[in-house]
């Protein structure tokens, strides 16, 4: 979980940024990576806050 003091933000109306007119840009890559990286994401608090769920399983782990 990661939450911001701040009002949060529109996450209903995120841009795509690998869209045409996005690509070029140098910022918007945070949320689109931790979607694709997370099995789960969540907003709270009008998306000032934000929950990641990962699914890790025993195969997952390596024990040295």
């Amino acid at each position: 979980m990661v939450s911001d003091e701040g009002n949060g933000f529109n996450y209903k109306q995120l841009p795509d940024p690998s869209s045409e007119e996005n690509i070029e840009k140098v910022s918007g890559r945070g949320l689109f990576i931790i979607k694709n990286l997370s099995d789960e994401l969540k907003f709270e608090r009008e998306g000032a806050t934000l929950v990641m769920t990962f699914q890790i399983t025993s195969k997952d782990i390596e024990v040295a």
